[in-house]
């Protein structure tokens, strides 16, 4: 097992110490936070398609998408459990093949994931004024709505700037106070459910808008992969942690949905953005405003979560390289102190597409400050010209370009890499990810068809920002000198022959890292 030294701090990587950091809680919460997080959105589901079909719709995602990619997410995580998370799947799995082909398609799968990461933070502020409207009547005007985007961004902004397991401490307390109104009404609804009657479905079918969102609301799962390295249990839990942050999804959708069908005066024309609110007030004005208030809540705590998620893949974006012992364990060396020696170094798999001096530093919390600043300025920008719409059915497609590459480099891991050590492994070797993966291509190629066939122009733009990537990659390299893979990764640390110890070239690199355009 590799030793990483830095500063007055050793901690040896790559080993669950179990201490620290997330507990095997907060981390159940987070997952819940960067899934489902209750149902708040899930409103245009109903809209699109009815009560019925959206509680078949919750219950197809939970079996054949949410299980099975949690599955993978799991095994992926424990294989390499640092703060990089799904940035170097492919980086590494490629690289078993061919190193430039490993480079390219690690690239593209990289900004594809940032770009979904992002986009889907960005309708959470959306959710969040819906509700904020319902709580407050009405909100004034667009200017209005815009520097309350702008807070909710700016606090954001500033709560990552500190750990993120203290970002977890708060989100798990107020998502457990968010959620306690929707278990006490449903109990109270109980003999009010009428199936035949409620869960009827409403013609015209809207199948895109609902399929879209119910993947808006329950994918993240591989998001975790960038806090794996902050989290305070055995990796071996990652897997029981993944299963009851589904089994919390379902019953967070389902419980609200069933109950506020019992309270709708047509549940073919009732629903609308914000409507569990209302349709709790038909109760209490207390619900009404409790849950309208726990949207508000529970929606700003799913942007900060996400901005903490989504910075650090920036940021891992920004790092020259990582590195894997002979035994397949990832090294990891994610702080910016001075690294006094790296031992049994012996596969350097270079990153580099981001400049490391400007976005790939973390502050004295471990918190990547420039990132988080850049993520909350696209965001921004994001709310300004897309809406809810807009943005979940574009990133479907988004989605399906770092999905194909993920898949593919998942199986490549458990050709080229079947006796890797991994805390945890999809039960039955080779057969049981194939079985996996299989259900998934099903599952989200069945999504993918239905949505294609009715926002065919959506799938042409993300075919157009995948050609800008392309051309970006192909020019950078050229004529940027940090985009030099091969040679960055040879002169990052020079080796001493005498103890075999490679060493930290300061001045070095922070020459290399300059780019010539």
């Amino acid at each position: 097992l590799c030793e990483v030294r830095s500063g007055s701090n050793t901690r040896m990587h790559g080993a669950d110490t179990g201490t620290g950091g997330i507990s095997y809680f907060e981390f159940i919460w987070t997952i819940f936070l960067l899934t489902s997080a209750g149902p708040f959105g899930f409103e245009y589901v109903v809209m699109g398609v009815g009560v019925g079909y959206s509680l078949m719709l919750i219950i197809l995602f939970a079996l054949l998408y949410s299980f099975p990619i949690a599955l993978l997410s799991s095994e992926l995580n424990s294989l390499m459990p640092a703060n990089y998370g799904q940035i170097i799947w492919a980086y590494r799995a490629f690289h078993n093949v061919n190193p430039k082909l490993a480079d390219f398609l690690g690239f593209l799968n990289a900004m594809n994931v940032v770009v979904f990461c992002m986009l889907r933070a960005a309708a959470t502020p959306v959710v969040l004024l819906q509700y904020l409207t319902t709580i407050t009547g009405s909100l004034a005007n667009n200017i209005e709505k815009f520097f309350i985007v702008v807070a909710v961004v700016v606090s954001a902004a500033v709560l990552n700037c500190f750990q993120y397991s203290l970002i977890a401490r708060i989100n798990t307390i107020l998502c457990i106070l968010v959620l306690l109104p929707f278990f006490v009404t449903f109990v109270w609804q109980i003999p009010e459910i009428d199936p035949a009657e409620q869960w009827m479905p409403c013609p015209p079918m809207n199948w895109s808008l609902a399929i879209t969102t119910c993947l808006w609301e329950m994918s993240g799962f591989e998001m975790l992969g960038n806090i794996c390295n902050e989290i305070g249990f055995s990796s071996k839990r990652l897997y029981s942690a993944f299963l009851i942050g589904v089994a919390a999804d379902v019953f967070a959708l389902f419980l609200p949905i069933i109950t506020s069908a019992t309270l709708a005066d047509n549940n073919c024309t009732a629903w609308f953005d914000g409507f569990f609110a209302v349709s709790y007030g038909k109760l209490s004005a207390v619900l009404q405003y409790s849950v309208a208030v726990g949207s508000v809540i529970i929606n700003w705590c799913i942007y900060v979560a996400a901005v903490g998620i989504i910075s650090r893949q920036i940021w891992a974006l920004a790092q020259p390289f990582f590195a894997i012992d002979e035994d397949g364990r990832l090294v990891i060396a994610e702080t910016e102190a001075d690294v006094e020696d790296v031992n049994c170094l012996n596969t350097r798999i270079a990153i580099n597409v981001l400049p490391h001096r400007w976005i790939g530093q973390v502050n004295r919390s471990g918190a990547p400050v420039a990132a988080v600043m850049v993520v909350s300025i696209v965001i921004l920008l994001a709310n300004i010209w897309l809406d809810f719409a807009e943005l979940v059915e574009f990133n479907l497609f988004v989605y399906f370009v770092y999905f194909v590459i993920e898949m593919a480099a998942f199986m490549t891991l458990k050709y080229k890499e079947p006796s890797t050590h991994r805390s945890f492994e999809i039960p039955y070797g080779m057969t049981g990810a194939c079985v996996v993966v299989g259900l998934l291509c099903l599952s989200f190629g069945t999504c993918f068809v239905l949505v294609l066939k009715t926002r065919p122009y959506m799938f042409l733009i993300c075919c157009a920002l995948n050609l800008l990537f392309v051309t970006y990659y192909f020019v950078a390299k050229k004529f940027c000198r940090r985009m030099h893979q091969d040679k960055i990764v040879q002169s990052r640390f020079r080796l001493f022959e005498d103890d075999s110890v490679y060493m930290r070239e300061p001045a070095m690199a922070a020459e290399e890292i300059q780019p010539l355009i």
